[in-house]
């Protein structure tokens, strides 16, 4: 089973916070906001990731790789150009 990962946005609006970092790297509890979505998936079975972003994708690579220190595998897909609310661009 396959889970999608939607965090290609700039978070203008959570700036100035997001200058730096895309938003879906903000913590909380002291851990990136996706990590909490990244737990929830594999606690649901699903061990294939597919992390869609854009915005800052370097910084979401560095942290969380290919996925086996989190014991998932995490494929990403780039979006050239961002279109705006989950719409994919091939």
């Amino acid at each position: 089973m396959h889970a999608v990962i939607l965090a290609a946005g700039e978070g203008k609006r959570m700036r100035p916070l997001t200058y730096t970092r895309p938003k879906a790297m903000l913590p909380l509890v002291g851990r990136p906001l996706t990590r909490a979505s990244i737990s929830r998936t594999k606690r649901s079975r699903y061990y294939s990731v597919h992390y869609c972003n854009c915005y800052c994708s370097d910084k979401v690579r560095d942290h969380f790789g290919n996925g086996t220190k989190f014991d998932v595998q995490i494929d990403y897909v780039m979006q050239s150009t961002q279109s705006g609310s989950g719409k994919m661009l091939s």
